[in-house]
């Protein structure tokens, strides 16, 4: 894939309306079409999160899963066939399991890690940009099918719950960024870019999915999923452990709090091109850092009292890196394999070349 074909397409792309009416269900409203093991429940979540945090503040849980393979199948109506973006809202627990997406029987994007890495009791809200399915008929097969647990996951005798807020469907006409070339839920990344000030390396992946690497290498790299509307493109993402926090004035103590603890670290980036730069803003949940570096606040990403900062990524060359992302290509090339992000090492393979990055040198 061409970079400046990716570039253009995230440049001009918006949205058409030509298939069909947008579509969103709250999922305790769809159809159970099976579930092969436990069983589901129309759940309030007040007790588990704010007001608010879940929409209707009721969500479909299933439990009582017992093998990789265990799947729960909703149906949901389209008022047209055609071609939708498909996006979910998905429910992050301290006892979730890992789920692959499915539309009508295949997979569709990559699997969801539920675990939120969060405090027990407590669970989060996350949308999450699956791609773009082609509907051939007034319905489609929605499927979450059991993939096996986070080793973290706490629920016990049996990790591995999921819950589903709502389901959206939204009629996509022409290619929007993570329709590049040909369409498929496994398309590697279309485009990479770096903030020049601090060398943080962010590539966007066609398959709904972002990672974004810092040059320290006491950090890990953070990802998450991202959608677009029209020319603005938005990047979200939940830091599940200390290493993603990327913040050296907090202290280790105070940085375990925050990743255990009841706080809300969702970080929002909203971008639009701009001469191939991507421009906007990033919200993120702020710490309130006292001195010596304890804990002394947090102030939510969605807080009225939350600044938004300012964040501008340039494109990086296809040939040679520029000398700004040395360090943090230096530091994923000595990285072990599968710690890296699978955007990350097809793009150290795929727009730097094998030849330049082999699997010695990145580990295995």
């Amino acid at each position: 894939m061409d970079m400046r074909c990716a570039l253009v397409t995230l440049a001009v792309t918006i949205l058409s309306l030509q298939a069909g009416a947008q579509v969103r269900i709250e999922a305790e409203k769809l159809e159970v079409l099976r579930v092969t093991a436990g069983g589901h429940e129309d759940q309030e979540m007040l007790d588990f999160a704010p007001a608010g945090t879940f929409s209707g503040d009721r969500i479909v849980h299933w439990m009582g899963q017992e093998n990789p393979g265990d799947l729960i199948e909703f149906k949901v109506p389209v008022s047209k066939p055609g071609k939708y973006r498909l996006t979910l809202g998905i429910v992050k627990s301290w006892d979730y399991g890992i789920y692959q997406p499915m539309v009508d029987g295949k997979d569709v994007g990559r699997p969801l890690d539920l675990y939120s890495g969060g405090p027990e009791e407590k669970s989060f809200a996350a949308k999450v940009d699956i791609g773009t399915i082609e509907v051939k008929r007034e319905h489609v097969l929605l499927a979450m099918r059991y993939t096996g647990s986070n080793p973290e996951s706490k629920s016990d005798p049996n990790p591995g719950g999921m819950g589903l807020d709502w389901v959206m469907l939204t009629p996509v006409g022409g290619s929007g960024i993570g329709d590049v070339g040909q369409p498929t839920p496994a398309a590697g990344p279309i485009g990479a870019w770096y903030e020049k000030s601090t060398g943080v390396l962010l590539v966007i992946s066609g398959n709904g999915t972002w990672t974004m690497a810092h040059p320290d290498r006491s950090t890990t790299p953070r990802a998450g999923n991202w959608s677009q509307q029209g020319g603005a493109v938005t990047l979200r993402c939940h830091p599940a452990g200390v290493t993603q926090l990327w913040n050296r004035q907090i202290g280790s103590a105070a940085a375990q709090k925050l990743v255990t603890g009841p706080y809300d670290l969702s970080m929002v980036w909203t971008l639009q091109m701009q001469g191939g730069s991507l421009s906007g803003t990033l919200r993120a949940g702020t710490p309130r850092i006292a001195d010596g570096g304890a804990l002394a606040g947090f102030v939510p990403y969605n807080d009225p009292r939350s600044t938004p900062i300012k964040v501008s990524f340039a494109p990086v060359p296809r040939t040679t890196p520029p000398a700004e992302l040395q360090p943090t290509i230096e530091k994923l090339r000595t990285t072990e394999r599968g710690q890296v992000g699978s955007g990350l090492e097809d793009w150290l393979s795929g727009f730097i070349g094998d030849g330049d990055v082999s699997s010695d040198e990145r580990g295995r």
